[in-house]
């Protein structure tokens, strides 16, 4: 589809994250608030506070090069990930298997979701933006044994293992905390909360948090320097502006790191414009979302294009059925995203949101703002601009 439209597709998959950065940050200090004082979680500028404190704090910290923040993101992953969610699961089974009070009723009734309108089913964006990323293995395919085989195989096996354990972990914060009571930001910690306190445990709920927030931080230090080297990888495109190409002694894209720093704290300060923290988490993740299902519905008519120009060529692993196979599983996943685009204007019928007019203007401001700069950026951009003159020739 052109350089113009690679460049727009890697931008809306990178800068997606400057946008999804604070409901990252939000869920560190929902963990935070429940190692100091459980009712800051909700409080709006405890976490605004968190959220631009820590942001730019490992902004500065990463500028130092990939190497400093490595081994916090190894141990952070083990404790502050893998070892509270286990916890959780194992402590969740056995609430349910010791036929403790459940806030969810188990019956045919109870597993069909009420999807009588678009309010209801909004949370898919949600749904989506959690499966995104799964694409970049994409990337290594052609280091595969048996790509045509193993590839398909392996991406439908990590489909049912994230989608296994989402709905796993769901269900224990759901069985273990009423309806009302949960939030976006710390509905995990709540729910080990309410599981170490009945099981004479409270003492064991701050420690966990705090490992929840190191695991938090630790992710956040490990992307916050990623998406910003991926955009300098698209400077032979000559559409990215030269301010934004420069990099410090550590060959840190300090000038993109800077501008991500000022975008998330920009889009942080929707935590005073929502009535509730959990508003404020479903808005910054909704626009996150959309803006990855932008990037998808543009690789899914790539990958038709590709194969009518160029039917021929060699590829490591092909969509099977021909040209009408590609036809049949690209055209599924492009109307998903649109449909998943779609609904996404519509405000959830359980959440306040606040004004109609305010949501909408936050959710397709907040889209249109972050995916515009790849045409202002083309539109000013100059030959001088490019590192390989050529690139646009070929």
């Amino acid at each position: 589809m052109g350089p113009q439209w690679g460049f727009v597709a890697v931008w809306l998959q990178t800068v997606n994250s400057f946008v999804s950065f604070p409901t990252m940050l939000a869920f560190l200090a929902g963990s935070l608030a429940y190692a100091l004082s459980p009712t800051m979680a909700s409080d709006k500028y405890f976490n605004l506070a968190v959220v631009l404190v820590v942001f730019w704090g490992c902004t500065f910290f990463n500028m130092r090069g990939m190497g400093v923040s490595g081994w916090i993101s190894s141990v952070g992953s083990i404790l502050g990930t893998i070892l509270p969610l286990g916890l959780m699961v194992v402590f969740g089974l056995l609430w349910i298997f010791s036929k403790k009070h459940s806030e969810i009723v188990f019956s045919w009734n109870g597993v069909i979701p009420s999807i009588t309108s678009f309010s209801q089913i909004v949370f898919l964006v949600g749904t989506f933006f959690g499966f995104s990323g799964i694409e970049m293995s994409a990337a290594h395919v052609a280091d595969v044994e048996h790509p045509r085989k193993s590839y398909p195989r392996a991406i439908l096996y990590s489909a049912c293992l994230i989608l296994f354990a989402s709905l796993l972990g769901s269900m224990v914060i759901a069985i273990v905390v009423p309806k009302d009571d949960i939030t976006l930001n710390a509905g995990v910690i709540h729910a080990i909360a309410t599981i170490f306190q009945s099981y004479n445990l409270p003492w064991l709920t701050p420690v966990i948090a705090f490992f929840l927030a190191l695991g938090a931080m630790a992710s956040i230090s490990t992307w916050i320097a990623g998406p910003p080297r991926g955009l300098v990888a698209t400077v032979d495109s000559g559409i990215l502006p030269p301010l934004l190409q420069k990099e410090n002694e550590a060959k840190m894209p300090v000038a993109i790191m800077i501008l991500q720093a000022f975008v998330v704290s920009f889009f942080s300060l929707i935590f005073l414009l929502m009535p509730s923290v959990k508003a404020s988490f479903w808005i910054l993740t909704l626009i996150a979302g959309e803006l990855m299902l932008i990037m998808y519905i543009l690789m899914f008519i790539a990958v038709i294009v590709l194969r009518i120009k160029n039917p021929h060529m060699d590829r490591p692993y092909k969509i099977p059925g021909g040209i009408i196979g590609v036809c049949i599983v690209a055209g599924i996943g492009l109307l998903t995203c649109l449909f998943g685009f779609f609904i996404g204007f519509f405000p959830p019928s359980d959440m306040n949101t606040g004004n109609l007019f305010t949501f909408e203007l936050i959710v397709i401001g907040g889209t249109l703002l972050v995916a515009i700069p790849p045409f202002v950026f083309k539109f000013f951009s100059k030959p001088s601009w490019k590192i390989n003159q050529n690139f646009l020739d070929k």
